[in-house]
């Protein structure tokens, strides 16, 4: 079966300007993203049997308007080395009473930093993942609507993004030195496992508490890059575990590798991403992932910016990604005041699922 999906997106976001809740050093602020989507899919199925082959289209159009995301942001100082940020999230016009989308607390830290060269973050927060993974949700400052697939937080029910990507750490060093005309990069955290499979839930017995790891393992990780003039690379890596229990019966051991590279050069933008997931199992299973993409963009003119992308995931163990698919955006953005941005972006899914 060879499939194809097309996307046609518009967005509007809108960043909510800064106030004083109770306090006048509590900043508030926030964006939401809305879109007016179309999409196209065609699914092609072809029946070989001897002396015979037959094949049929199913076609699907919609268009459907909603709020792809939501974000309210709170940070305060808490003392001349001291702060504090909460993130709450919404996803996919989320409706309790429609069961749409979902509302997340997405991070809520205490930083301190003593100077550039080290800064701790303590308590839940977004670990540094390559390039992307700890500014993800920042989408006034992306050009993407739909961004690259393991890092979309409306495609949660076709991405399993904690398969590719540190959910959660409590605990985070980084900072960056000097060196020549170059800067060194550094991070290194220590989290709880997967969040989606080792986290418990309401329990009606009352055992245990709502959101707790119930593992007895941590993950590490982090990344080390160089940053020199407009230009940013370097290369990731976690250590943790898979949770295979439904399936294997066992908590399999999975390191992720990943590489990134970014910068501008004029009006030219650039970057790319590669993410590398390797799991051992006991039994005879492939749970191996790979993704990767990269863009390129130009600003055209002030506060009008196009671009385009290419990216591929591959997880042998995925109903929609067995045999890898292929995915071409091709976008504009236009900065229509200081905090309205006006996205428009298609989109081109290829697979050759059989």
């Amino acid at each position: 079966m060879k499939r194809f999906f097309y996307l046609a997106v518009i967005s509007v976001v809108f960043a909510l300007g800064s106030s004083a809740v109770a306090q006048d050093d509590l900043s508030i602020f926030g964006f939401f993203q809305s879109r007016l989507e179309y999409s196209n899919v065609k699914n092609t199925f072809t029946l070989e049997i001897p002396g015979m082959e037959q094949t049929t289209e199913d076609v699907s159009k919609t268009l459907s308007p909603g709020v792809q995301q939501l974000n309210v942001f709170m940070m305060k100082e808490l003392a001349d080395d001291y702060s504090a940020w909460v993130n709450f999230e919404m996803v996919n016009s989320f409706s309790t009473e429609r069961g749409w989308g979902e509302f997340n607390l997405e991070e809520a830290w205490v930083k301190y930093r003593k100077n550039r060269g080290f800064s701790l973050k303590a308590g839940y927060l977004i670990p540094v993942f390559n390039n992307l993974n700890e500014v993800k949700n920042r989408m006034p400052y992306l050009p993407y609507i739909m961004r690259p697939l393991v890092y979309e937080a409306s495609m949660s029910g076709v991405v399993d993004i904690s398969d590719f990507l540190p959910e959660r750490a409590f605990l985070q060093a980084y900072g960056a030195a000097p060196a020549g005309k170059a800067n060194v990069e550094y991070a290194v955290f220590i989290g709880p496992g997967e969040r989606s499979l080792f986290a418990s839930k309401n329990d009606p017995a009352g055992t245990g508490t709502p959101g707790a790891d119930t593992t007895t393992f941590v993950e590490v990780g982090g990344r080390l890059g160089v940053k020199v003039a407009g230009l940013k690379a370097g290369v990731s890596g976690t250590l943790d575990k898979d949770n295979q229990q439904q399936m294997l019966g066992e908590h399999v051991q999975r390191v992720r590798f990943g590489s990134d590279f970014s910068g501008t050069i004029n009006k030219i933008f650039f970057e790319a991403e590669v993410i590398l997931v390797k799991e051992d199992p006991k039994a005879d299973v492939d749970l191996d992932k790979t993704f990767w993409y990269g863009t390129l963009g130009y600003q055209l003119a002030n506060g009008v910016f196009v671009y385009g992308m290419y990216s591929y995931v591959k997880d042998a163990n995925s109903p929609y990604f067995g045999e890898g698919i292929n995915a071409v955006f091709g976008g504009v953005n236009c900065q229509l005041t200081n905090g309205l941005l006006l996205k428009a972006q298609g989109l081109k899914f290829m697979s050759n699922d059989t």
